[in-house]
């Protein structure tokens, strides 16, 4: 075997990649974005079609104060490695530009939530004081 296209996930991916050190094969992720496997001293085999998180976070962030999304944002997420990583960069890209405050964060289990619940999570949200809120997901 020449090369791995795959995982889906970012622990898998770090799984494989391990191995494609020790057996010299190329390894590319379509959806892993954890910044760890940007390590290319540890990873030295792995490449990527999609942005890490340290890319897409503050991007992310970046266009909504661009967008006006100023000055109060909430920030809903799922509890999973990758969205909690995620809003951990949008948060800390968002407050760091200028003024701006995230004054609720959320994180919720997708199994474990109903559609229901889900609307008055949103309406907390606007109760927060945010006003116009934007929220990711």
């Amino acid at each position: 075997m020449t090369a791995v296209v795959g995982a889906f996930c970012s622990g898998a991916s770090m799984s494989i990649a391990t191995q494609a050190n020790i057996e010299d094969f190329f390894q590319i992720s379509y959806a892993s974005t954890n910044e760890a496997l940007s390590n290319v001293d540890q990873y030295r085999y792995f490449a990527r079609t999609a942005a890490s998180d340290a890319i897409q976070g503050p991007l992310l962030a970046k266009s909504l104060v661009l967008l006006g999304a100023t000055p109060y944002m909430a920030v809903l997420h799922l509890t999973d490695s990758y969205s909690a990583s995620l809003a951990k960069a949008v948060i800390q890209q968002y407050e760091e530009s200028g003024e701006n405050k995230v004054l609720l964060t959320y994180a919720f289990d997708s199994d474990q939530i109903s559609e229901e619940e889900y609307g008055d999570i949103i309406f907390k949200a606007g109760e927060s004081g945010a006003g116009e809120w934007h929220s990711t997901v």
